[in-house]
């Protein structure tokens, strides 16, 4: 596993509760990530969420404006990891010459006991 230091955590730029209720709990966030090349694991600032937290991720790129938008270059999600202390791993990959911005969009859903 890829060991991250505490200050290299990325924060969210937005976080949006979905739906909160006394069973289930949905919330969706994204980080931008700069100048991404080839396979990269960060580690990210996850409000609400711990090791059982189920998460669903996607990348996409962004242009100057930190717009979302398709480009030419393939990227994917390889593994994404909800850890305790409200943090998420995800490794990705970004198949491009050079390097580029992008956004990983994520989807939290946790029971609530």
């Amino acid at each position: 596993m890829v060991d991250m230091e505490v200050e290299d955590v990325i924060e969210p730029v937005s976080v949006l509760e979905i739906l909160s209720t006394d069973a289930l709990r949905l919330h969706s966030t994204y980080y931008h990530i700069r100048g991404v090349q080839g396979v990269f694991s960060r580690n990210l600032s996850a409000p609400l969420t711990d090791r059982t937290t189920q998460v669903y991720a996607s990348i996409a790129e962004i242009d100057n404006q930190d717009n979302p938008h398709l480009g030419d270059a393939v990227m994917t999600v390889h593994d994404v990891v909800p850890l305790d202390g409200q943090r998420v791993i995800v490794r990705g990959e970004v198949s491009w010459p050079a390097p580029l911005n992008v956004r990983v969009n994520m989807f939290f859903a946790n029971q609530v006991e």
